[in-house]
């Protein structure tokens, strides 16, 4: 019996011993494992490749893309004039305002790249050595003002030509003092305290419609010690609250424009009045300029409105310029029209083009302003200044040393092309 048991487990051990095996992979079972561990690491090892190019590629497109976004903002704060001149190193005003980039090196006006066109409106500029976060690019700045400017260019809805750059100015080159007189409407702020003026004798004013109306009083009052007619040009500016077509409430101040009593010995006699003023918009708003020349005086009138710097109104301007229409009198008393008019208001402040609402402006031989005949209008005596208002703007960002390149800046080195139209405000 033991024996038999001894057998069996003899057997049992016997059966299920472990043996040891020390031979391993063989040569050619490596060398395959080596192959595919080769063919799927290369594709992956080319992806790592390909994605540190695209990701490099793409640091490059966004810094570059982020110097000409800085560049484009930069000009939208300036004019072509001072543009021209920050390039001239007449002026020390950075175009770049993005405080991580550095000011680059810049040329000056007389060796820019493309010659100044014969209506010198376009001009290119570069700049150098523009410094990025630790990256050197160099810069093209290209502007150009004449596709706003050429009669037969651009054209409006209607299909009149748009002469944006051509903007109407009263001519002042001549201005004096002792024969000329000046007067400058309320600005925004002085608007809002004529207001306050009317809140404070009614406190819901506001609510209603109000009437701005300017009245330009031109009188001869006396005589000087050498017998000389004294002449005064005075200027009342009333607020109007109207509710219910009735004045609600008022408010009026008053301003001497022209006094000639202190020079009328030396035989002066006034030759033009110059009166600006800035758009009350708005369809609560209403305004009205009377001149009245009470003694037929032969006088050149000139009524400018005057674009504001508020930023609301601005970005507005458009549409507020083609809803505006201010009415315009001038009364005299008897005869033909002694006054020359010249006046802006039928222009848009926008874009200097002439509005095509009829200007409401009339002629009153009676003494008082009143809608009678049209009031003749001498647009010759407003001078049109062809200025860069409104320009196209392409910035091209290239690698470093493309601006020392034979011939500058090839195609190859370009990495970004911005481009859009600006109008100075």
């Amino acid at each position: 019996m033991k024996r038999s048991l001894k057998n069996l487990y003899r057997r049992i051990y016997t059966g299920f011993s472990i043996k040891n095996n020390d031979s391993g992979f063989t040569l050619l079972e490596l060398l395959i494992a080596i192959l595919i561990l080769a063919v799927v690491m290369v594709p992956m090892l080319n992806a790592f490749v390909v994605n540190a190019r695209v990701n490099r590629k793409a640091k490059i497109k966004l810094r570059s893309t982020m110097i000409a976004q800085d560049i484009m903002e930069g000009l939208k704060g300036y004019s072509t004039d001072d543009i021209y001149k920050q390039f001239s190193g007449e002026s020390d005003f950075r175009l770049i305002a993005n405080t991580a980039l550095d000011t680059p090196d810049k040329v000056s006006a007389n060796t820019v790249i493309a010659s100044v066109s014969a209506e010198g409106l376009q001009y290119t500029y570069y700049l150098k050595n523009l410094n990025y976060q630790g990256f050197n690019y160099d810069a093209t700045v290209k502007i150009d003002g004449s596709p706003y400017k050429a009669a037969g260019g651009k054209t409006n809805i209607s299909g009149d030509s748009i002469s944006y750059n051509d903007i109407p100015l009263a001519n002042i080159s001549a201005m004096d003092s002792s024969y000329d007189g000046l007067f400058m409407s309320d600005n925004d702020e002085a608007r809002k305290s004529m207001e306050s003026d009317l809140v404070s004798k009614k406190s819901d004013a506001l609510n209603c419609k109000i009437n701005r109306t300017f009245d330009i009083i031109l009188s001869e009052n006396g005589v000087t010690s050498r017998g000389n007619k004294k002449q005064l040009a005075i200027v009342r500016v009333r607020y109007d609250a109207i509710s219910e077509n009735m004045v609600y409430t008022s408010s009026t101040r008053e301003y001497t424009a022209y006094n000639n009593v202190d020079i009328a010995d030396d035989g002066c006699t006034i030759r033009s009045l110059y009166f600006f003023y800035y758009p009350a918009y708005g369809s609560k708003y209403k305004d009205v300029i009377n001149f009245i020349n009470r003694d037929k005086m032969e006088v050149t009138l000139y009524v400018m409105k005057q674009k504001t710097t508020d930023p609301a109104v601005l970005s507005n301007l458009y549409t507020y310029e083609l809803s505006y229409i201010p009415e315009l009198y001038v009364a005299e008393e008897h005869g033909f029209q002694k006054t020359k008019v010249c006046t802006n208001i039928q222009y848009s402040l926008y874009d200097g083009s002439k509005l095509t609402t009829p200007t409401q402006a009339f002629y009153s031989s009676n003494g008082s302003p009143a809608k009678g005949a049209p009031l003749k209008i001498e647009e010759n005596v407003v001078e049109k200044k062809s200025v860069n208002r409104m320009f196209d703007a392409v910035v091209n960002v290239y690698e470093k040393g493309a601006a020392d390149e034979t011939p500058e800046f090839p195609k190859e080195k370009l990495l970004t092309t911005l481009d859009g139209t600006k109008i100075n405000q």
